[in-house]
């Protein structure tokens, strides 16, 4: 058998994407979850037509991150109606910026007109940040708000650069007592995330960017959800799906979490070299096992995927 040699610096940097100077653990994500989106995104700097579902997990982030700022240093909560104007504001801001309702995929909505669609989906998001802010963030301090990060690794010609979006702490398993000025409970990162079904299950790209994140804060990694209204033959109401250490991920083996890193990276700079920026690369989202084409529900380059 011959000897392995390693690439060099210098070849895995001719083989990275010479427009980009920096790898985001965001989309690092994307990489994990499909080549083909990667591409589209980060190489050819295309970005997905706007859908009610990024509108409103904007609205509803900008909502909480303000009212968890608030809280950093005053230890109290903004008001519920204040929380709930934020993200209402934000949310017609956000359908403003992206062209006016008949500009958005409205998705899993009950009404077909476009103005109908954007007042049902807001009103839904303000009842449910408003259940989150009323049933959740009291039992919780934050302690860091968009932790902005950037390390270097041996095999890459650029950082990895990011943003942690909550550190919290509580004084208990998720029980009822406040916490107070100068206590020092263990931390944990949280996440939310806006869902059309409850989850069964962290979904493997949910925990490849904790895994990253841990390499810069090694805490436990908690998701909570906000689950949206469904019509149908089985209608559904909105709740609030946290507490349950079947969303928890506790920190992975470093050693484990940068080799896979290096592999990601790889896999892009043989992608790059071999089909180059302008062909399509691997479809994962579509054909691996993991995902059998779901990932693909989510994305806005589909209509236009070669693989489609």
């Amino acid at each position: 058998m011959s000897v392995f040699l390693p690439r060099t610096p210098d070849e895995i940097a001719a083989s990275w994407p010479a427009e980009l100077d920096h790898f985001s653990a965001s989309g690092s994500k994307m990489a994990v979850r499909c080549p083909e989106q990667w591409r589209q995104h980060y190489v050819l700097g295309l970005t997905e037509p706007p859908d009610s579902a990024r509108l409103w997990g904007r609205a509803d982030h900008h909502a909480i991150e303000r009212n968890y700022l608030h809280k950093l240093d005053t230890y109290e909560d903004l008001p519920v109606g204040d929380v709930a104007e934020l993200f209402a504001v934000n949310f017609d801001e956000e359908v403003s910026e992206a062209g006016g309702p008949r500009e958005i995929k409205w998705k899993h909505v009950p009404v077909s007109d476009d103005r109908k669609a954007a007042a049902w989906t807001k009103d839904q998001g303000v009842k449910l940040v408003t259940m989150y802010r009323e049933e959740v963030t009291p039992y919780f301090q934050p302690t860091q708000v968009e932790q902005e990060f950037s390390f270097d690794l041996p095999f890459l010609p650029v950082p990895v650069v990011g943003r942690i979006d909550l550190i919290v702490t509580d004084t208990s398993a998720f029980g009822p007592t406040p916490v107070k000025p100068g206590e020092q409970p263990a931390r944990r990162i949280q996440d939310r995330k806006t869902s059309g079904s409850p989850p069964r299950k962290i979904n493997p790209d949910w925990a490849w960017q904790a895994a990253v994140y841990q390499l810069v804060e090694e805490l436990p990694f908690e998701w909570h959800f906000s689950v949206k209204p469904k019509e149908g033959k089985r209608k559904q109401i909105p709740k609030i799906v946290w507490g349950s250490n079947d969303f928890v991920q506790l920190p992975p083996t470093r050693a484990k979490t940068i080799r896979a890193l290096e592999m990601v990276v790889a896999s892009i700079g043989h992608y790059m070299t071999v089909y180059g920026p302008d062909q399509p690369w691997p479809p994962h989202g579509k054909y691996n096992p993991i995902w059998n084409g779901s990932a693909c529900d989510y994305c806005g380059f589909r209509p236009t995927c070669f693989w489609w």
